[in-house]
């Protein structure tokens, strides 16, 4: 995902867990490309 996204052009990546889901968590921290800490946010989820 992070090599197709600079390949595009693509200045960053982002995905969501909830803050209780510490295995997503700890996968998402072991990439070498993290910068920022995790932040607060509000996600919309809509079912089709």
């Amino acid at each position: 995902m992070f090599e197709l996204g600079r390949t595009f052009g693509c200045e960053e990546a982002w995905v969501g867990t909830e803050p209780d889901n510490l295995a997503a968590r700890k996968l998402y921290e072991s990439r070498p490309e993290t910068g920022e800490p995790a932040q607060d946010f509000v996600m919309y989820v809509y079912e089709l």
